[in-house]
């Protein structure tokens, strides 16, 4: 966990334009913030991520963000960001809605230790989530609701969930 406040963040599907900068930049002002604020605007206004407005009267993406009434819509927001994340990067903390979400998390990063202990689904000893997503949507018969990259980023947070008690992988 990047801080002691990513538990609470990650029971949030709402989450304010700052909350998700200062945890993408890692509470370090630099000229990404800025460029990463405006790509979330351009993401916002042309429908990619959904939002959420606080203000009382009609207003545009950018009162919103300025006026600090905007709250960025998690589920959207991640599939979003993950094109621009390296594999296993998290732009923000990984979200456990329930205990059977956080047991089901447990279950897969077991089942890919045993089906994928194999070098062509590892890179650097780490689990290589495009070549499991790929072989796993290659034995579906239909990818209903599976987005592209949407197993690719629940490999991380699997894996993450049954670190502790992993003896190899």
């Amino acid at each position: 966990m990047k801080n002691e406040c990513d538990q609470f963040w990650g029971k949030s599907d709402l989450l304010p334009m700052d909350a998700i900068l200062d945890y993408w930049c890692d509470n370090k002002p630099n000229e990404c913030r800025e460029a990463k604020k405006y790509a979330i605007i351009k993401a916002c206004k042309d429908g990619e991520i959904h939002y959420e407005s606080r203000a009382p009267w009609p207003a545009g993406v950018l009162e919103l963000v300025e006026k600090d009434l905007i709250l960025i819509r998690r589920e959207t927001f991640d599939v979003w960001a993950a094109c621009f994340l390296e594999e296993g990067e998290q732009a923000i903390p990984p979200i456990y809605s329930t205990k059977a979400e956080a047991t089901l998390l447990k279950i897969i990063g077991a089942l890919i230790t045993i089906h994928y202990d194999k070098q062509a689904f590892k890179t650097g000893g780490k689990p290589n989530a495009s070549a499991i997503e790929a072989a796993i949507l290659g034995k579906l018969k239909r990818n209903d609701g599976l987005r592209d990259g949407t197993i690719r980023k629940k490999i991380p947070v699997a894996m993450d969930a049954i670190k502790e008690n992993l003896s190899t992988w």
